[in-house]
């Protein structure tokens, strides 16, 4: 018997020794050694040639255009250019462009047919190889050439080129005279687009990182060193913990109104659609509801608003510190580890993009119920209130709670030991705050019918969306292997819970849906950077439910079963690491958005109002004094019209701003009777 749990031993020593070896080379696989790439790419902020300062170059098959550049980064992600005198008919002519090193090798080609290209507007290539951009090495002369074959007749396009490259952002090419094609002193009118890259000090703190983890999972499973130390020691370090984690992971709360396009418009249309007399349900169906405001909170001439706003906010950063008062509680009292809890912090601040309203909710959710699972019964009073608060908020936010604690109830009573009528009795976990949901908004809209229209457009109007906005390049390959790899971890995880403690299983289910979100936002127009942010914040809560440590150091027992969960769930933390510096994260963000939040405490007078609105979007008064004394509509988005000119009576369509309804037939539909029966007397279109 002996023997066999000596074997035992040995087999599982080796399995954490491996696990250890992958999690320290992880970062070579994902970075790299010269460097990684993000997954958000700089390019030029606009490429109009002015009028003058700018000559054409016919494309005719016998001629061929060469531009040099030097790279910027280390990798090349797009090409962006301008074409002029396209043919009306091109049949089917294909532009063709070529990317070679300084040697001369080919490293990328690309044919694009001329119908697909837009005529005197900016056009964009994406470089890639293998489906990640092209890599390259700054300082180096690279050639791009373009040429243009099977045009019919004597019809040809035209490049634009000028002789000041400081016109073009991101431009840092140069030509040369090849076959007296280009005059040596000018330029194809041509930006380059880069990735943004890791600064030398996060791809060291990468390495550090991992190196740092791995040889903390060799010492402790391997050769049974012991990390403990006293419990005042722990719980200052879990207190420091604590006290950062609050600090970074509260959002910035004030929004600023910066524009009249589509995100800043219905951003501020929720600012004021109470004081305008607009019911949820009933007269505008929308992602947010009554309580949409306070994610994207603006002081725009809304100050009953504003300031209920600011009250909500000051409730919720209360209510997040009380939970994290409960998880110190719960380290004290070995219910959670400080292991544990620093992994989770790590997981957070490694993978941090910026704390966002929405997913803060969600995390908060996830807090309370990681709190619960772990024997504090109060925390489902916050649990509720969450729940509900959300109801209100924001439709994805709350489908994600409501799911979430579900899937824990589900669980719990199908795995909880004991009768059936207390294994039940979960179930009823959430139910107060259903009760509060139907009870406020019947409040709120007093009236039934709008009931109905606010949970139906719970269900239509998130499905239609994802129906209808699904993205083919949304992920990159490098998106793909981080992810998956990721989820496969997460997976291990819950099959080993599942395994050997069917009870954590419910928990370590119901805190993994954030991933399957994450996939689910990362393929539609949102992309990656919204996948990340809707991950990140609530799955951090997830290691605060790991095995670890579970007792005080000096009393427990060298559990090798604990240490297989150990070195899976510190594998994960290190993949989300290079998961976060290849696709979206720095460090510089972290301190930009601290920054940011210290300015908007020291502001919160202040209007929000960007002054440059009032400049950069005017109206023709032939418009103003038309409209004047008459109900105007503005299709299809640019709402925030009504932010700079405040004595124009601004109606809004059913589904907020025109164009969503092609989601769904019931919003066409809805749309479409507002218009018939009650639409405004002008519109204002794009």
């Amino acid at each position: 018997m002996k023997n066999n749990m000596r074997d035992k031993r040995f087999y599982i020593r080796i399995a954490v020794a491996l696990a250890a070896l992958l999690t320290a080379l992880s970062p070579v696989f994902f970075l790299g050694l010269r460097g990684s790439y993000y997954y958000h790419y700089e390019q030029p902020d606009q490429m109009i040639p002015e009028p003058g300062c700018a000559e054409t170059l016919m494309l005719s098959p016998e001629r061929v255009a060469t531009q040099y550049f030097i790279p910027q980064k280390h990798h090349l992600a797009s090409l962006f250019y301008y074409i002029v005198a396209i043919p009306g008919n091109p049949g089917d002519a294909v532009l063709r462009a070529e990317i070679k090193d300084p040697g001369g090798a080919l490293l990328w080609s690309s044919q694009k047919k001329l119908t697909d290209i837009g005529n005197a507007v900016i056009s964009e290539e994406k470089v890639r190889v293998k489906g990640d951009p092209l890599r390259v090495t700054p300082g180096q002369v690279y050639s791009l050439s373009l040429s243009v074959t099977g045009c019919p007749g004597d019809e040809f396009p035209s490049l634009v080129i000028t002789d000041d490259p400081g016109t073009v952002p991101g431009l840092m090419g140069f030509s040369k005279d090849t076959g007296a094609l280009l005059d040596p002193e000018k330029n194809i009118y041509m930006g380059y687009g880069y990735p943004r890259e890791a600064s030398p000090w996060v791809v060291f703190f990468s390495f550090a990182l991992c190196l740092t983890l791995s040889f903390m999972l060799i010492r402790y499973f391997v050769l049974e060193g012991s990390f403990s130390f006293p419990a005042g020691a722990r719980n200052v370090f879990s207190a420091l913990i604590l006290i950062l984690w609050f600090l970074m992971s509260v959002p910035d709360i004030v929004n600023r109104l910066l524009g009249v396009n589509l995100d800043p418009s219905w951003r501020w249309f929720l600012n004021i659609a109470h004081e305008k007399g607009y019911v949820f349900g009933r007269d505008v169906f929308f992602s947010y509801g009554p309580l949409g405001f306070v994610y994207y909170l603006m002081n725009v001439e809304n100050p009953g608003t504003y300031v209920a706003g600011l009250v909500i906010w000051a409730g919720l950063f209360l209510l997040h510190a009380w939970l994290l008062i409960r998880v110190y509680k719960a380290v004290k009292e070995c219910r959670i580890s400080a292991m544990a809890l620093f992994l989770a912090f790590l997981f957070y601040a490694c993978s941090f993009h910026e704390s966002w309203t929405d997913n803060y909710i969600l995390y908060l959710t996830a807090l309370s119920l990681v709190l619960y699972d772990r024997g504090d019964k109060k925390a489902a009073v916050p649990l509720n209130l969450l729940l509900c608060f959300s109801f209100f908020g924001k439709i994805t936010g709350f489908i994600g709670g409501f799911a979430m604690t579900t899937i824990y109830a589900v669980m719990r009573a199908i795995t909880d030991k004991g009768p059936a009528k207390d294994r039940l009795k979960i179930l009823f976990l959430h139910l107060p705050s259903a009760v509060m949901m139907i009870a406020l908004f019947m409040v709120y809209s007093r009236s039934l019918s709008a009931l109905s229209g606010y949970l139906y457009n719970i269900y239509d109007n998130v499905s239609g969306f994802n129906q209808t906005q699904q993205m083919n390049d949304a992920y990159s390959p490098m998106d793909f292997r981080c992810f998956f790899t990721i989820l496969a971890f997460y997976l291990l995880i819950l099959a080993i819970f599942f395994l050997r403690d069917r009870r954590r299983s419910a928990l370590t289910l119901a805190l993994g849906m954030p991933l399957f979100s994450a996939y689910k936002y990362g393929v539609t127009a949102h992309g990656m950077e919204c996948s990340a942010w809707i991950a990140v914040m609530p799955l951090s809560a997830f290691f605060l439910t790991l095995p670890l440590w579970g007792k005080p150091e000096e009393d427990r027992e060298h559990d090798m079963g604990k240490g297989l969960i150990f070195a899976v769930s510190l594998s994960a933390v290190v993949i989300s690491v290079v998961f976060s510096l290849c696709s979206h994260g720095s460090l510089e963000d972290i301190k930009n958005n601290i920054r940011a939040k210290a300015y908007t405490v020291s502001h919160l007078g202040e209007s929000t109002n960007d002054p440059a609105l009032y400049t950069d979007y005017p109206l023709p008064e032939k418009i103003l004094n038309e409209t004047r004394g008459h109900s105007v509509g503005i299709y299809p988005w640019n709402l925030a019209y009504g932010a700079e000119y405040t004595d124009m009576d601004l109606r809004f369509s059913p589904p907020v701003y025109d164009g969503e309804e092609v989601y769904n037939p019931w919003l066409d539909r809805l749309s479409a009777e507002y218009y018939r029966e009650r639409g405004p007397e002008y519109i204002i279109l794009q």
